[in-house]
C-alpha cells in the first residue's frame, strides 16, 4: 500500500516538537479536539483534498482487542468427522474424534476405541461423545436427577477423566533451554504438561479486564517474538487461540461522527510509525485555542509495550503530543504545527490500511460454520 505523505522524510515526532511551546495544561482526551488555533503567522493556504469518516468503523469488531485471531485454538467442524470404515471389525464406528479415536453405538450408549482398534471406553454409561478442545471430549449421559456430563482427556492412544476443562493449576509459563551458551531462552504456554503453544521471546499474565473485547475467556498471557505482540487466550477447556496485539489505538471524529480502531498488525503499525515521522514541520505554533466542532483524528502509539505516545492532529493540521512513561508518569505535552495535508493523509490511510485488518475478518468465516 503506498502511503502519500508529504516531503520532508525522516524526522521523527519527537525530533520535530523540539523547541515547542510547552503547554502545561491541555491534555489529549478521548472525543475531543486538543487544538485548533496558533497565534503563530499562519502558512500559505492550501487545497486539501477531500476525506470522509472510514464506514468500517461502524463495524463492532473495531474496537476489539481480539479481532486479528492467527491461530484458533479448537476447530469444532475438523474435531469430528463422518467415516465409511471402522478401524476395528468388533465394533460398526462412524465418526473420527480429533484425528485418532473413533465412536460407536451399542445398546443405545457410546463407546470410544483408538486408531489401533483398542477399547478406550465401554458402551455402558453415555449417550454421547462430542470433542470440546484437541484432546478433551465431553461425555454427556442421564440418571434419576437430568441429564450431567464429564471431560475424557485421550493422549498417546488413549483417555483418562478429569474433573475440569480449565484448572488454573495445571497451566504454567514454560522455560526453553538456548541450543548453546550464546542462545537466548524461550518460553511457552504448558497446558497438563504439554507445550500448546510455540516457543516465544516473552510471556506474561495479563489481568482480567486488560483487554478490551466482546470475547469471553477464562485467563490471557501477551507474548512477543521478534518484535511482533500476540495475545495467548485460553477458554473453559484450556484451549489456546493465539490473536496478534493491539499495537496502536486510532480515534476519530469526523462531521460530528465519532469511531475508533485497535492496529492489529505489525507491519501496518511500521508503516503507520513511518508516516507519522515523515511529515514535516510548519512555523512553530504556541498554545491554540479550543474549537470542540473541528475533525480530529488521535493516535496512541505504544499499547503492548506500556510506554505510550498519544499524537492528536486536528483538521487545521496543528497536532498535540502527550506522552505517558511505563510507570504511569506524565511527560511534557507539545504543540507542533504540520502541513494541511497532513490530516487528510492519515484519515486516507485509516480508511484503506487499517480498514483492510477488519474487512478481512468481517467475511472471514467463524469456526463451525460451513465453507
Amino acid at each position: 500500500m503506498r502511503s502519500r505523505i508529504p516531503a520532508a522524510l525522516g524526522l521523527s515526532v519527537l525530533l520535530l516538537l523540539c523547541g515547542c511551546d510547552k503547554n502545561e495544561e491541555s491534555s489529549a482526551q478521548t472525543g475531543a479536539v486538543t487544538s485548533t488555533t496558533t497565534t503563530a503567522q499562519q502558512a500559505s493556504p492550501v487545497e486539501v483534498r477531500d476525506y470522509e469518516f472510514p464506514e468500517f468503523l461502524e463495524l463492532d469488531s473495531t474496537g476489539d482487542m481480539l479481532a486479528n485471531v492467527v491461530q484458533a485454538g479448537f476447530d469444532p467442524e475438523t474435531a469430528s468427522v463422518s467415516v465409511e470404515e471402522s478401524p476395528s471389525d468388533k465394533y460398526d464406528c462412524k465418526k473420527c474424534l480429533l484425528g485418532g479415536y473413533y465412536s460407536f453405538a451399542q445398546d443405545g450408549y457410546v463407546g470410544l476405541i483408538n486408531s489401533e482398534g483398542t477399547l478406550i471406553l465401554k458402551p455402558d454409561k453415555y449417550i454421547s461423545a462430542t470433542p470440546v478442545s484437541n484432546e478433551l471430549i465431553e461425555l454427556v449421559y442421564r440418571d434419576d436427577e437430568g441429564e450431567h456430563r464429564d471431560l475424557f482427556l485421550v493422549r498417546s492412544g488413549f483417555g483418562r477423566f478429569i474433573k475440569q476443562g480449565y484448572d488454573p493449576a495445571e497451566i504454567a509459563i514454560t522455560e526453553i533451554a538456548p541450543e548453546n551458551e550464546q542462545g537466548t531462552a524461550q518460553y511457552c504456554l504448558n497446558v497438563r504438561g504439554i507445550g500448546a503453544t510455540q516457543a516465544y521471546d516473552t510471556i506474561e499474565p495479563l489481568t482480567q479486564g486488560a483487554l478490551k473485547t466482546s470475547t469471553v475467556y477464562r485467563s490471557a498471557y501477551k507474548a512477543s517474538v521478534g518484535g511482533r505482540y500476540y495475545y495467548l487466550i485460553l477458554d473453559d477447556y484450556s484451549s489456546v487461540t493465539v490473536c496478534e496485539a493491539a499495537y496502536a489505538q486510532i480515534r476519530m471524529k469526523i462531521a460530528g461522527t465519532y469511531g475508533e480502531c485497535y492496529i492489529l498488525n505489525g507491519d501496518h503499525y511500521s508503516e503507520l510509525n513511518k508516516m507519522i515521522k515523515s511529515f514535516g514541520r510548519e512555523q512553530q505554533a504556541v498554545k491554540p485555542s479550543k474549537d470542540e466542532a473541528l475533525d480530529y483524528i488521535q493516535i496512541v502509539f505504544g499499547i503492548c509495550t506500556g510506554e505510550q505516545l498519544t499524537v492528536t492532529v486536528s483538521a487545521d493540521g496543528l497536532c498535540l503530543t502527550d506522552g505517558l512513561t511505563v510507570k504511569g508518569q506524565p511527560v511534557n505535552k507539545f504543540f507542533t504545527a504540520y502541513p494541511k495535508e497532513v490530516f487528510a493523509d492519515l484519515v486516507g490511510w485509516v480508511s484503506e490500511v487499517a480498514a483492510s485488518e477488519y474487512t478481512a475478518a468481517e467475511f472471514a468465516e467463524a469456526p463451525g460454520e460451513e465453507q
